[in-house]
Parts: structure tokens; sequence; C-alpha cells
């Protein structure tokens, strides 16, 4: 099934209001056909001054038509909007399920800003597959097999000679839109997707570019794409304008030829002379039925390469496969037997990239799959109320074993056990109520330090401040808390601007001792530290987790020396 076929089946449930608003706009268009032959006939009647009740019932008809032409335009443009509205809400919804559960190994196949631009732009093209593109067809055809009826039924020769001027605007014009522009509408979502992941890592990064002295390389780049985007919306607007002067000469064409066969049906007697004002004035109506067909047939081209942009995170194979229900388990002890694993070579673009709470930069090789050997033949068992320390150099693999560990990702080889459960009988979901990791990319939110905190806990509102002050304690936050003007109520900025890294750090390792896990695993904790505050830290860790099992990742030696198991992670051959 293609991409714009299944984003269809999202607005498959509204597809009766759909209908029925596209019924609404044929009657908008017959409305307004009708308006302009009653008013031909009405204009051309009154200028023979006949009794005044003769011209009464056109009178009246104008009247109706001019209004049933407004109130069918008003509730066509609610009942489609409405209904349209709604789809989009099951659009975003899938996209944001598959989202969770690609997260994090997921989702560094995509670029932040060109995710953006998906979440966005994209959802808001394939809106315009109904409103767009379907019903203007689908009324446009009712509207003008209308008049091609009228018309006929006044003069047959008048009525085949709009057939053919609508059967061109309404095949070919479209036709030669999607040729001229059909490649520049598909490949304008990519380029929108590639400028608004530009500046999303220009400005995020500004600091950083102007550092590095690549400021103007960086401006040139957005330049560069902004141009591509220029160009392409450029040959669009050309597209459309050689459409619309097209339009309007088979209409001018249409006019001209209906007038030219009703005068010579007037001359030899076959149409009274009232209805020649007619036949010129229906054309001029008509073709606002197939006016939308071309930007329709452009509506089609910007909607296939959209609703494939949204089709591949939809369908993008999950990183982790999880079992319909968690199976029950214990949490101990936690067994890895010859575990290996691997991470895509398309998830992501270089050897240390952020996967939401985990830094990976692990990858050490490659398979002849494509794929990057991040751990390989990993063996060892944490029993419970024990530590182990993964000790190696960066880029050995210690966060991806922490990453099995979570399920954030699935081993290629080996087994991986929980209480003597299989890892793929359990749901990451359970698993990580037992496991909770800490690392040095986990997210500051901007809000109060203790919103912070509480996110923690399972129950922050029976979370007090006198606990939160024991945990700042033990991570050496209190002192710096009660210097600030509000204190636990202070606003950290986003990301936690207003603080320091090892500020940072600190917070968030007071998360854990919050959260107090069966099985804490930290990911470098005392990154952004001095050696003495990292060494008061850790002990206060290990005497927090005499009856909790606790897992170090460090390329300290001091992190892990007074650990009860000591595993080294080597770089795979």
């Amino acid at each position: 099934m293609s991409p714009t076929r299944q984003i269809w089946q999202y607005f498959k449930p509204m597809q009766g209001s759909l209908f029925g608003a596209a019924l609404l706009g044929a009657i908008t268009l017959m409305s307004s056909i009708a308006l302009m032959a009653t008013s031909g006939w009405l204009i051309s009647q009154a200028s023979q001054m006949p009794p005044v009740l003769t011209l009464s019932v056109a009178v009246v008809g104008v009247r109706t038509f001019a209004l049933s032409r407004g109130v069918a335009r008003y509730a066509e443009r609610l009942v489609s909007h409405n209904a349209t509205f709604k789809s989009l809400t099951g659009i975003h919804r899938a996209i944001f399920d598959r989202l969770e559960l690609l997260a994090p190994a997921g989702l560094p196949a995509f670029r932040s800003g060109d995710l953006l631009a998906r979440l966005v732009a994209d959802v808001d093209s394939v809106q315009d597959l109904p409103l767009r593109v379907l019903m203007p067809i689908f009324s446009g055809v009712l509207a003008a097999s209308f008049a091609i009826g009228l018309t006929a039924w006044i003069l047959p020769a008048a009525g085949l000679i709009l057939f053919l001027t609508l059967m061109f605007a309404a095949i070919v014009i479209p036709a030669i839109t999607i040729k001229s522009a059909a490649k520049s509408e598909q490949a304008t979502a990519q380029t929108r997707g590639e400028l608004v992941n530009e500046l999303i890592e220009f400005y995020s990064g500004n600091a950083d570019i102007i550092a590095l002295g690549q400021h103007e390389v960086a401006l040139t780049r957005i330049s560069q794409i902004d141009s591509s985007l220029t160009k392409a919306a450029s040959k669009q607007a050309y597209t459309i304008g050689l459409a619309s002067g097209l339009l309007t000469l088979a209409q001018g064409v249409a006019i001209i030829a209906s007038t030219w066969a009703g005068i010579v049906a007037f001359k030899s007697g076959q149409l009274d002379g009232v209805l020649l004002a007619v036949l010129a004035m229906i054309p001029m109506a008509a073709f606002e039925s197939v006016s939308n067909f071309p930007s329709a047939a452009l509506a089609l081209s910007r909607v296939r390469g959209s609703s494939t942009r949204i089709i591949e995170i939809i369908e993008k194979p999950l990183p982790v496969i999880e079992p319909a229900k968690s199976a029950e388990f214990s949490g101990y002890p936690i067994d890895l037997k010859s575990i290996s694993a691997s991470w895509f070579a398309d998830t992501h673009n270089s050897a240390d990239i952020a996967i939401g709470d985990i830094a990976i930069g692990d990858t050490a090789g490659q398979d002849t799959a494509g794929q990057d050997i991040a751990v390989q033949d990993v063996t060892f068992k944490l029993p419970e109320n024990t530590s182990i320390g993964l000790v190696g150099p960066s880029g050995s693999g210690k966060s991806t074993i922490i990453s099995v560990l979570l399920k954030f990702l699935t081993p290629s080889t080996g087994s991986y056990q929980l209480g003597g459960v299989n890892s793929t009988e359990l749901t990451g979901t359970e698993i990580r109520k037992k496991l909770i990791l800490n690392s040095p990319e986990q997210h500051v939110f901007a809000t109060s330090i203790v919103e912070n905190l509480k996110l923690a806990s399972a129950a922050p509102e029976t979370l007090t401040d006198a606990q939160i002050w024991q945990v700042l304690e033990k991570v050496d936050l209190a002192q710096w808390v009660k210097s600030l003007p509000n204190q636990l109520e202070t606003l950290i900025g986003e990301r936690g601007s207003t603080m320091s890294g090892g500020q940072k750090q600190r917070l968030t390792l007071a998360r854990l001792f919050i959260a107090n896990p069966q099985v804490w695993i930290l990911d470098e904790p005392t990154e952004h530290l001095d050696s003495k505050l990292a060494d008061r830290i850790l002990a206060a860790l290990v005497a927090d987790t005499v009856n909790s099992s606790l897992i170090v990742a460090s390329h300290r030696p001091a992190d892990t020396a007074n650990l009860d198991q000591i595993f080294k992670v080597s770089r795979p051959k």
C-alpha cells in the first residue's frame, strides 16, 4: 500500500463527514452556476419589459441561489475542517506512539530538526489530502456535470463545447502541472526538513559555532538550503501561474464558442434569444468547479512527499520488540550470558552521540551486515544486594551494556535474564521500574529545583522538604541551594542553563537517591566533579545502596575501587 493510501486510512473514520462536506461543496458550486444562469435569463427577459409577475420566479431564484451559495460554503468549511482536524489527531497519536517505542535507540535515525518538520509541516501538508485534493475533485466533477447537463438541455452544441473545454481544464491542465512540478513538490518536504534542522542546530549551538570560527560557514549552509527552497517555491509559483493562464484561456474559449453556437442557433430559429445570455454566462461559473484541479494536482504531489516521510516514522523498525504482556519477575539475579550487541549503522552519524539519557560512544567495529559492533561475548552475574563496576576506556561498550540492561537495545546474541526470566518476556517499562539509570546526559527541566527532584518520586505529593534537603546534603548541593533567593523554588532555566555541569550532575544524582530503586545504574557518575567531591558522593552512594544492587560504569578507577565485582569492558576486535 502506498504511503498516501496509508495516510488516508486515518481519515476513514470521518469519511462520512468528509463526503457530506464534499456534497455541500458541490451545492455551493451548483448554486453559483444556477445563479449565473438565472441572472442571465433575468437580465435578458427584463430588457423586453414584460409584466413584473413574469420575472418574480427568477428574482426569487436569484436570491435563493445567492443565499444558498454562502450558507453551503460556510457549512462545507465547518464540516470539512472539523473532520480533518479530528483525523489529524489520529496521525499525531500514531507518530507519538511510534516515537515512544523507538526511544531512545531508534530516534537518532532522524535528525532533530527534520523530525520536528515531519511532526509539524508534513502533518500540516497531509491535511490537504481531503481538503485540497479529494473534496475539490469530487465537488468539481458533480458541479461540472450539472453545468454540462444544463447547457446541453438548452443547446446540445453548446453543451458539447462546454464538455470539451472543461475536460481540457480538468485533465490536461493538471497533467501539465504535475509533469512540471511534481518532483519539486516532493523534494520540497525534504528540503524544508533540512532547513529546520540546520536552523535548530545553528541556534542551539550558536555559542560553540562562533567560538570555533564557523559562524559564516553555518550561515552559508543555511543560505544555500534556503535558496534551494526558494527556487522550488518559485518553480511551483510559475507552474501555478501557467495553470491559471491555461484555465483562463479555456474559459474564454468556452464563453466565445458557446456564444457563437448560440448566435448560430438563434439565427436558425433553434434558440430563444433570451437564452443566449444564459449560454454565455454558464461557463463563467462552470469553470469555478475545475479551477482548483491544478492546485489539487500540486497538493497531491506535496501530500505524497509528506506521507512518505510520516510513514517512515510510523513503520520504522523497532530497536526492541516488546511482549504483549510482561511476565512476573523479581529482578535478581541479573544474568548476562555471552551477550553481543550492535548499533545499526543508520541509527547515528557520529562515533559519540547522545540517545535520550544514555551517551552512546561505544561503537567499535562493523560486521558484514553494516552494523556497529558495540560489545561482544559479555558475561557477568549480579546477585541481590551486590555491586559491580564496568570499567573500560571511552568507547569500549560500557554504555551499550547499560542499554541492554535497561532494554533500550536488544542483544544480537546471548541471553539476558532477570530473576531467571528472559528479558524477551519482559517489557522495558517493567524492567525500568526496578533498574533506574543516572547518566551525564540526563535532562534537566526548565522549572524549579524541587520540581526537578519530585520527578523521581513515585509519590511526589508525599515528598517532604526535609527529605529533599537530606538528599541535597548527600550530593553536596544543600549549601548552594540555601544560598539562592528562592532556594528550592529557584528556576534553573532551559536544560539547567543557570547551573554548572557539576551542579547539574549532582542534581540528577539526587533524583536517584529519591527514587531509591532496586538496582542503581550509574554511568560516569563523577563526570564534571573534582576528585574530593566525587569521592564524598560515591561514599554516600555506596552507603545508600547496602540494601540494593549497584552498577557503576566509569573509566575512573577510583569510582569502582570499593565495589564487590569489577568487570573490564574491552573494545571488540
